[in-house]
């Protein structure tokens, strides 16, 4: 890829993740804060996010040019990026530009050193423990997108990430002294908090900055799991973005609703030790410590609460009264793999919205919602045991 880096008369910032590590509650700060920071020298380019606050648009065209297919087109895409961000920062009080995207940790280095010089950009990136980096990528998964399986299956299917070896590439390109490594562990955050964690690392200071900030929440309990009925029901279509946004909203209104998913003990262990050489290389030559890692003691079976139905039926209350449309087509794929008669579909789909139902169509709905996964899909496993009844 031949390509002129955009001019090392500024200096860059590239914060680049790592996924499921503070990355939206800092881009909702960095969007909310862009005119106070370009009062101080720093733009937050509108170029490369669209409508968003993140620079995902500028990811993609990098992970893109980074195939080596429609090379043209990519390349003009960039171009015209690199010339809309250059034209933001052109400004004379202007010294550095913050650029922010997870999904720049998919991109290779020597890409990024292509639009980003490297003599003047600062990398910023964090790290999360793998074990429970892999159950908040599993939650955020089901929520985000069709997956229906459970913790246990999705572990069996993806890769321990070696971090070792990631930051390997970023300082072969970009070298050791513009790299800022943090692990996003509240514990060793700056003042337990990841903005001013990333404001110490990207060296922004004495700045009067507007503190609050968004974040998604991460479905657990009844929540997550009346998501993967639903996913599985829709057939793995990924929901739309106001159902996402209902979730969202739901996960915030009840601790059973957000927390964590248990992970089986010796499946934890057996991450661990894959990535223990890789982690102990990265204490000792990123932290010059023994450990990089605080490890979360596995919560015995008594910490993660049974199913409990009602919490269902409130979880599902809750989302419907804010996508009715969710509720109706839910019990009507319900109702494809239960007893009732379709006229009774709207009755409950009604009764999801109010809260109103009666026994008999509360029952109905939790008889549905345990046998009809386990006759779409004859490996389907629930994460949370259910309640006795």
């Amino acid at each position: 890829m031949s390509s002129t880096p955009l001019s090392s008369d500024k200096h860059y910032i590239l914060h680049i993740g790592r996924h499921k590590s503070g990355t939206s509650a800092l881009q909702h700060f960095l969007h909310s804060n862009s005119e106070k920071l370009a009062q101080a020298g720093y733009a937050y380019p509108k170029t490369g996010r669209g409508k968003k606050v993140a620079h995902h648009q500028l990811a993609g065209a990098l992970k893109g040019r980074s195939t080596g297919k429609e090379a043209t087109h990519w390349d003009q895409v960039i171009a015209d990026l690199k010339a809309g961000i250059s034209l933001e920062a052109s400004e004379a009080s202007i010294h550095s530009v913050i650029i922010s995207s997870e999904a720049l940790q998919d991109v290779p280095p020597t890409i990024l050193a292509s639009v980003f010089p490297t003599e003047n950009t600062t990398v910023i990136v964090y790290l999360r423990e793998q074990v429970e980096y892999l159950i908040t990528t599993y939650q955020q998964r089901v929520h985000a997108t069709g997956l229906s399986l459970s913790l246990e299956q999705f572990a069996s299917q993806a890769k321990v990430a070696n971090y070792a070896r990631y930051l390997e590439r970023l300082e072969s390109t970009f070298g050791k002294a513009n790299l800022r490594v943090g692990i996003y562990d509240r514990d060793q955050l700056k003042d337990r908090d990841m903005v001013s964690d990333f404001l110490s690392k990207a060296e922004i200071r004495e700045i009067p900055l507007n503190s609050t900030i968004e974040a998604n929440s991460s479905i657990g309990g009844e929540l997550l799991e009346l998501k993967r009925v639903s996913n599985i029901l829709r057939g793995g279509i990924p929901a739309h973005k106001k159902e996402y946004v209902a979730f969202n909203a739901a996960a915030q209104t009840r601790k059973n609703f957000s927390g964590r998913v248990p992970m089986p003990a010796d499946l934890a262990q057996k991450w661990r030790e894959q990535a223990a050489n890789s982690n102990q290389r990265l204490a000792k030559e990123w932290f010059d410590r023994d450990q990089a890692f605080r490890f979360r003691v596995a919560l015995p079976g008594e910490f993660f609460p049974p199913l409990q139905e009602e919490l269902l039926l409130e979880a599902m209350h809750k989302v419907t009264s804010r996508v009715p449309e969710w509720g109706a087509q839910f019990v009507e794929r319900l109702a494809a793999h239960h007893t009732w008669v379709s006229s009774k579909n709207q009755t409950i789909a009604n009764g999801l919205i109010t809260g109103d139902l009666s026994v008999d169509e509360k029952h109905w709905l939790m008889t549905g919602i345990r046998s009809a996964p386990e006759r779409l899909s004859p490996t389907w496993q629930w994460n949370f045991p259910w309640s006795p009844t």
